[in-house]
C-alpha cells in the first residue's frame, strides 16, 4: 500500500480531531494563562537583556554606489557589503550557463540507498 505525505497529514489531522484536540483558536480558548504566567515569573530582568527579548527593528537600508544593480532593499545589503570589500558583482549569466547550473542543481537520482523513485 503506498502512502504519501497528504494522506497520511489527513490520516493524523482526523485522528487529532477524534480525540478531541485542536488549537486553542478552534476553541475559543486562551492557551493556558495560568502556565504563561508561570514561565514569565522566571525570566529574570537580566535575561531581558538577549537578544530574543530585544523588540524586532527594521535596518536601515544601507547607501551603495551601483543603485541600477539593486533591485530590492536585500541586494543593497549584499551590494554594500561587496563594495566594503572591494568587490563588484558578476554580470549577469547568460541562457545557456543559467539552463546548465538548473540542470546541474537538481538532485542526483538514485543515491539514497533502498529508495524507489517510481
Amino acid at each position: 500500500m503506498k502512502f504519501t505525505f497528504r494522506l497520511l497529514f489527513w490520516q493524523f489531522s482526523a485522528a487529532l480531531l477524534a480525540l478531541g484536540v485542536g488549537l486553542p483558536a478552534v476553541h475559543g480558548a486562551n492557551p493556558l494563562p495560568k502556565e504563561l504566567a508561570k514561565y514569565e515569573a522566571l525570566i529574570k530582568p537580566e535575561h531581558r537583556k538577549h537578544w530574543a527579548f530585544q523588540p524586532v527593528k527594521r535596518p536601515a537600508v544601507p547607501s551603495v554606489k551601483n543603485h541600477e544593480w539593486a533591485c530590492n532593499p536585500i541586494d543593497a545589503f549584499v551590494l554594500a557589503r561587496l563594495e566594503a570589500q572591494g568587490w563588484q558583482p558578476a554580470p549577469p549569466a547568460d541562457p545557456r550557463s543559467l539552463l546548465r547550473r538548473l540542470y546541474l542543481s537538481r538532485p542526483a537520482e538514485g543515491l539514497q540507498l533502498g529508495v524507489n523513485y517510481q
